[in-house]
């Protein structure tokens, strides 16, 4: 099977192999970002810092690569992921180098931007090969498995990263990082479709639009129900892996499971266990039903009952513990098909836009989240030690907004893609 571009044949085998590596960057960028938090003693001892600014330091990835969701969308619709991906990767590994040379606190800040900033198209660039590389009856499958690599990527970093980064220190894995960047910078320049490579046809890629049109289509969506719907609800989808799993969970298994830390920890990754399965077999029937928002609310409705028990009935097993905690990342994963969503409701020319759009509303929901439950935490026991009925209350925001989730799903087309657009 050939997929057919302007002056250029794709084999399916090559298409693949383009796909993988853009699937490579984002597993590149998940890396990064989820390092950041392994690394914040370090980062303390070697520029002495106070608690709040190694945070703020170690987030600073985070929050330009949600700043630049969006803007990455248009500018990947307009120029190609060839482009974007490569430069992108190659500010990255300056910035790499810039962070692990630092010797102050403004250098290391300047090198973390130039980080977040280059890998903020990895995402967006994915989706856009996915879409028009591979055939478009697979799209949502290979946007789950896509994620799939991502969530195993982060599942290894939590289990040997510590050990590596104790072993070297955290200025030689940045470096390390950063001729990685340059490698994948290497892939991107002569393996992706360059712009020129993109068909003018509606059923293959992008038309070139003016900056009226670009601008007129952006207010479309932003005054879009349906896109803000769509994004809200994988934001609240993905908080439990950002917010639930990435933050609260540990401390709260410890209090009232009564778990050791390791264990506790242990436990947490079961979720990211569940999610491995869940992201591409909820790719696999995005594409082969058509109604898919009953998926979509079914599975946040179950995800809601399922964290309102663990919260909940903290006498349980902790066989069953680590059963629901499976069951609860796997249901976690038809919040990709929110892409798949985000590229059918707007026309040629801005697909790529509308899943950075969306991709903000869904990753914005961390610095959002994680300081609302820390919040409700000292607002409901102050400074004092935080009590089981503590973590209840304040963790309960979670269920609420999956099932707010729910209900925002049941206004949302479907995902299927019978058609390429």
């Amino acid at each position: 099977m050939n997929i057919k571009f302007k002056n250029v044949n794709f084999t399916l085998f090559s298409s693949y192999f383009i796909w993988f590596i853009s699937v490579l960057c984002l597993l590149f960028q998940f890396l990064l970002q989820f390092s950041s938090g392994m690394m914040t003693n370090q980062l303390m001892d070697t520029f002495h810092l106070t608690a709040a600014r190694a945070g703020f330091l170690a987030g600073s990835y985070y929050h330009i690569y949600v700043l630049l969701q969006t803007p990455a969308g248009f500018l990947t619709d307009r120029l190609g992921p060839k482009n974007l991906l490569s430069y992108g990767c190659i500010i990255c590994c300056i910035g790499c180098l810039t962070f692990a040379s630092a010797k102050s606190f403004l250098l290391a800040e300047v090198g973390r931007i130039m980080m977040g900033g280059g890998l903020s198209f990895a995402f967006v660039g994915m989706v856009f090969v996915t879409a028009t590389v591979l055939p478009a009856n697979v799209f949502s499958l290979m946007m789950g498995v896509a994620e799939t690599f991502a969530i195993f990527g982060t599942l290894i970093c939590e289990l040997y990263l510590a050990v590596y980064l104790e072993t070297i220190g955290w200025r030689t894995f940045i470096a390390i990082s950063g001729l990685v960047a340059l490698f994948l910078s290497l892939l991107s320049w002569y393996f992706l479709p360059g712009n020129k490579q993109q068909d003018n046809s509606e059923e293959v890629a992008r038309q070139k639009l003016s900056l009226n049109e670009v601008f007129s289509q952006l207010g479309d969506l932003f005054l879009n129900p349906v896109a803000w719907a769509n994004g809200i609800y994988a934001g609240f989808m993905f908080a439990i892996l950002t917010t639930f799993h990435g933050l609260w969970a540990q401390p709260f298994l410890v209090e009232a499971y009564h778990l050791s830390e390791v264990t506790s920890a242990h436990y947490t990754s079961l979720m990211l266990l569940g999610a491995l399965f869940g992201f591409p077999i909820s790719g696999w029937i995005g594409g082969i039903i058509y109604e898919t928002r009953y998926l979509l609310s079914a599975s946040s409705l179950l995800n809601a009952i399922l964290l309102f028990s663990v919260l909940s009935f903290t006498t349980m097993s902790h066989t069953v513990l680590a059963g629901i905690l499976i069951l609860i990342g796997f249901f976690t994963g038809p919040y990709i098909l929110c892409y798949s969503i985000a590229h059918n409701i707007v026309p040629a020319g801005s697909k790529s836009t509308s899943i950075g759009f969306t991709n903000t509303l869904a990753v914005v929901t961390a610095p959002m989240m994680q300081p609302l439950v820390g919040y409700l935490l000292d607002v409901i026991s102050g400074p004092k030690h935080h009590t089981v009925l503590d973590f209840q209350l304040a963790l309960g925001v979670i269920p609420l907004c999956l099932l707010v989730g729910s209900i925002l799903a049941c206004f949302l087309p479907t995902a299927k893609k019978s058609v390429r657009t």
